[in-house]
């Protein structure tokens, strides 16, 4: 029969005893088919990643600050290669599996995600130098036991100093994720410019979030 070889899960089979290892090639055989169907999918997400895409068709005008914030810049899905992202318009939030509490239950590919997102603003009247333009996510998940269940809440900001152009900030963060479904992310765009409102002119915003592999690492013997 087998004798097992090292640590490792390798066995070498006594070769007068054919039908071990016949048994013994077809097991082996087996792993490794199922070893590279593994690198074949790992290889294909690779190259195409499960991403989700949205922006902006549309200009969006936050308020005039201090305090002036929006919740709903993004409006498009401009690209998604996967199965189980989507975005929800109605709650301006990007899902990663389905809502949490929804049934059918979508669910995610466990492992690591990076989110992001940026945007450039522009005063529509006058500036007040100084003042800043600030984008920030939140990645929830409902299901982990510490409310609100907030996994990441990058932050980025510029002052307008009054020069012209337009102010770009851009946050990205990244997350593992362990469970099932229900897991969001949600954004604020912020201005205290006080001496007009601010725009965030069509096209030029972006969410996205994309899937990097699983975390763990699976070794076939």
């Amino acid at each position: 029969m087998p004798e097992t070889i090292g640590n490792h899960g390798l066995y070498c089979p006594d070769f007068d005893d054919y039908a071990a290892a016949a048994l013994y090639m077809q097991d082996l055989g087996t792993k490794i088919d199922a070893a590279l169907s593994a690198q074949q999918d790992e290889l294909e997400d690779f190259l195409a990643a499960p991403t989700i895409i949205v922006t902006n068709a549309v200009a969006k005008t936050i308020p005039v600050g201090p305090g002036g914030a929006i919740f709903n810049v993004f409006d498009t899905v401009v690209f998604n290669n996967s199965t189980f992202m989507t975005y929800d318009f109605t709650a301006d939030s990007l899902l990663i599996g389905s809502a949490y509490g929804i049934t059918p239950v979508v669910p995610y590919r466990r492992g690591a995600y990076t989110a992001g997102a940026v945007c450039r603003m522009t005063a529509t009247g006058a500036v007040t130098p100084g003042s800043l333009r600030a984008l920030q996510i939140f990645a929830g998940d409902p299901a982990i036991s510490a409310s609100p269940g907030n996994l990441a809440g990058p932050f980025d900001s510029e002052q307008d100093l009054n020069t012209g152009g337009n102010e770009a900030v851009l946050v990205e963060t990244n997350f593992n994720l362990t469970g099932t479904n229900g897991v969001s992310i949600s954004h604020v765009a912020s201005s205290d410019n006080a001496a007009s409102t601010t725009s965030i002119l069509a096209g030029s915003a972006f969410l996205w979030v994309t899937y990097n592999g699983p975390a763990d690492i699976i070794e076939v013997a």
